[in-house]
């Protein structure tokens, strides 16, 4: 690490603004777990180079999850998500934090978004079908982990849910089986 830092700083010293040799320093710190440089360092590429991509607002709200910024860090993939409003790391990742965060709205936003970019993506489809669970959407929670029974039949997430969805909406076993075929 040693050897890798003093030839990043060298860099640094001739042109202090690259933004990959900072990229670079930053996820050293990261990987020596001192977060709080790296975050620094992050949030300088943002403010002072206006990425067109939203790797370094990836690189930040990953920093910030691991020092337990979480609200902080669901802010910071929103705005990566308006430089690319199709990045499915950041639709998945905003469908976790949302959900974590309880802001099941929202999760249904990021994790619909996601399910209908990538249609075989699992954990979207968990995210939808709980996140509709706790806005009680019922039949449209049903719905999802029924989908998601065919495209995932042993998933444990449907194995847990569906039948307590089921029983909520009174749906009968025989009734299950026919929408099977």
């Amino acid at each position: 690490y040693e050897e890798a830092r003093s030839q990043i700083i060298e860099g640094l010293m001739i042109d202090r603004h690259n933004q990959d040799l900072n990229v670079l320093l930053a996820q050293l710190y990261e990987m020596e777990e001192d977060y709080e440089k790296a975050e620094i360092l992050f949030r300088d590429i943002i403010l002072h180079h206006d990425p067109k991509k939203a790797d370094a607002y990836i690189y930040l709200g990953n920093n910030l999850i691991h020092q337990g910024k979480q609200t902080l860090a669901y802010d910071i993939f929103k705005k990566g998500l308006e430089k690319e409003p199709r990045s499915i790391q950041l639709l998945e990742t905003l469908g976790e934090l949302g959900y974590e965060l309880h802001e099941y709205e929202e999760a249904l936003l990021y994790s619909r978004r996601l399910t209908e970019a990538q249609p075989k993506h699992i954990r979207g489809y968990e995210l939808l079908g709980l996140s509709h669970l706790q806005v009680g959407s019922d039949q449209k929670a049903y719905d999802v982990f029924l989908t998601l029974r065919k495209i995932d039949p042993y998933n444990e997430v449907v194995h847990v849910w569906l039948p307590k969805v089921e029983e909520k909406l009174g749906v009968h076993p025989d009734a299950k089986r026919l929408s099977d075929r």
